[in-house]
């Protein structure tokens, strides 16, 4: 492991700064400068134009994209001068900036809210419910319209507003949550394969489609109490519309396809219109042509600024580890979490005055025990220096948990899931296959556990005890770190891990997470542990995602090996990139897998 260690950390320390990039700080000020001069000779036309192009319609419309993503994508910067371009996914932080500038203006209504199909997470859905809540709250009126019907996150996001428009043909199916996952311990069993797994903790149950013909009854009783809470969310937020009460929640909710005219009938809707019927519907006593401005045009009009700050503005610094944790990509699983990138970034932040607190965006179920706990060191380096706030979003669970201990405080969605705070390690083995193809491997071997990792074989008696001991270990390392983080005991921390899965809501309770709220809140719990800052000058502190500029990341190897073709298969199955990692790597794992990808 030390060796591992020394060879990835060797990737990442930051190169010294040459004469060349010492200056380039001096020319962005000058050009800035620059900037500035020019705007001022031609403010006269910038005020004109702007007094001219100013949007003026009492309703602005978003059009949701089916992709939810909580930060702005990034693009080409040609591609910023393009009008009226497409984007790929809806960020929600756009959409609370739009909500904020809306709130405060007195000639725009409400906003229209077109809601296709989704393709996010729950927690993404809770934190766009909370963007339309905060402009009903502020005032304004919230219209969603969903021309092609919808299930239970489209009604989740819907509630939000205080009315819900449906398409006259369509229906609703707020089916409820299920998960799914796949065992497939048959099919292994008919190609020969076997799976040998050493788990920490009953609830550890991410190799179980492996290993069993069904689910035990930890795992099913865990996702009973994680899907319930989720589904609790929902039934609360339909009690939240005018009329509903607990009972007729649940009956709704418990009818599952509603045609939209059941859906009418029953409170669940206000009103079936096509989408040409909207602007009537919303401007009766007005020119319907001009009931509408694109939310796109509004936002850019008011993004627009005459001058720009000479300086590098002091910002709150937004650090995104998405996507299984890993120690280098390889194989069938690009990108993802790459310890190098991340530790690079978190360095780089150390670094930087401007930063003035850090934002842990997590939305990772976990990885290689390995990467987690060099993360988790160099969090723990960054948070001796500045406030480092964890926000959790779809999921931050197992090694995603692993890296945020040492955050001084974590946010995340009632939603979320979170916690599986566990170890698991996973070895397989094909030889049973090998013999159906008539491939006999052949060994020489310096010491009785040289081959222990080959696919070859399965383990030993007592190289099974050997790796249990390991991951015993490092559930014991992981205990310790939660413990210290939340400033608790070992075991308090025991009692609500082994391996068990909560929901955000849920892991509030326990302890294992301070606040409930979306990235906005994960924003104002950092602002306000910055020290030496008035109150008006935290609040002008804006988040900005930290992209890594001292090292390119590192490319994947190319897989080699007779296991190649079943690392594929497997990284392709549901939750299938817990096997392949193990297979190439032959790391201990915190991951949590439950059928994520099933959770509808």
């Amino acid at each position: 492991m030390q060796s591992l260690t020394r060879r990835y950390m060797s990737a990442i320390r930051l190169p010294r700064k040459n004469g060349v990039s010492a200056m380039l700080p001096r020319v962005r000020t000058l050009l800035r400068a620059l900037r500035n001069l020019l705007s001022l000779v031609l403010a006269p036309l910038w005020l004109l134009s702007r007094q001219l192009g100013r949007p003026n319609a009492p309703w602005v419309e978003l059009r949701l994209s089916a992709h939810l993503v909580e930060l702005p994508p990034g693009e080409p910067f040609w591609r910023r001068f393009l009008p009226h371009k497409p984007l790929p996914a809806t960020s929600i932080e756009e959409v609370r900036e739009l909500t904020r500038l809306l709130a405060r203006d007195p000639q725009v209504r409400g906003m229209l809210v077109h809601v296709p199909p989704l393709i996010a997470g729950w927690a993404a859905c809770a934190s766009l419910r909370e963007c339309l809540l905060a402009l009903r709250k502020a005032g304004k009126q919230v219209v969603c319209f969903l021309p092609e019907g919808g299930g239970s996150r489209e009604l989740y996001v819907a509630l939000g507003g205080d009315r819900i428009c449906l398409g006259p043909l369509t229906a609703f199916s707020p089916l409820g949550l299920a998960s799914g996952p796949f065992y497939m311990k048959q099919l292994l069993d008919r190609l020969g394969v076997e799976v040998q797994a050493q788990a920490c903790g009953e609830y550890k149950s991410a190799a179980e489609p492996a290993l069993r013909d069904d689910m035990s009854e930890p795992a099913r009783r865990q996702l009973v109490e994680l899907l319930g809470s989720l589904h609790g969310e929902l039934a609360r937020a339909l009690c939240e519309r005018p009329g509903f009460t607990a009972a007729l929640a649940q009956a709704v909710l418990a009818k599952g396809l509603l045609t939209a005219r059941a859906a009418r009938e029953c409170g669940l809707v206000d009103a079936l219109r096509y989408e040409d019927e909207l602007a009537s519907e919303l401007l009766p006593d007005g020119d319907p042509h001009r009931a509408f401005v694109d939310a796109t045009r509004y936002l850019r009009f008011h993004r627009a600024k005459l001058w720009v700050p000479v300086r590098k503005p002091s910002y709150i610094a937004v650090v995104p580890v998405r996507g299984t944790i890993v120690s280098e990509p390889f194989g069938p699983m690009p990108g993802g979490a790459v310890l190098a990138t991340v530790v690079a970034g978190l360095r780089e932040l150390a670094k930087d005055a401007a930063a003035r607190a850090v934002v842990l965006y997590v939305n990772s179920p976990g990885g290689s025990a390995l990467a987690s706990e060099l993360i988790h060191r160099e969090v723990q380096r960054l948070a001796r220096q500045k406030p480092v706030v964890a926000y959790f979003a779809d999921v931050a669970a197992s090694g995603g948990y692993y890296i945020a201990a040492p955050c001084q405080r974590i946010v995340a969605e009632a939603v979320t899931v979170t916690g599986s705070i566990g170890v698991i390690s996973v070895k397989v083995a094909i030889n049973g296959l090998l013999d159906k193809l008539g491939v006999t491997p052949q060994v020489v071997q310096t010491a009785a556990h040289a081959d222990m990792f080959s696919v070859a074989r399965k383990l030993t008696d007592d190289e099974q005890g050997m790796l249990q001991a390991h991951a015993d270990e490092l559930y014991a390392r992981f205990l310790e770190v939660v413990a210290e983080g939340r400033g608790r005991t070992r075991e308090e921390v025991d009692a609500v891990a082994r391996g068990r899965v909560w929901s955000g809501r849920a892991a509030q309770e326990h302890g294992l997470v301070d606040v409930l709220g979306g990235f906005d809140r994960a924003l104002d719990e950092a602002r306000a542990l910055v020290p030496d800052l008035s109150v008006e000058a935290r609040a002008r502190l804006l988040p900005h995602v930290h992209s890594v500029k001292s090292r390119k990341p590192l490319r994947a190897e190319p897989m080699q090996g007779p296991a190649d073709a079943l690392v594929a298969l497997l990284a392709n199955l549901p939750d299938g990139a817990l096997f392949a990692a193990a297979i190439q790597r032959h790391e201990p794992t915190l991951y949590y897998a439950a059928g994520l990808s099933d959770l509808s």
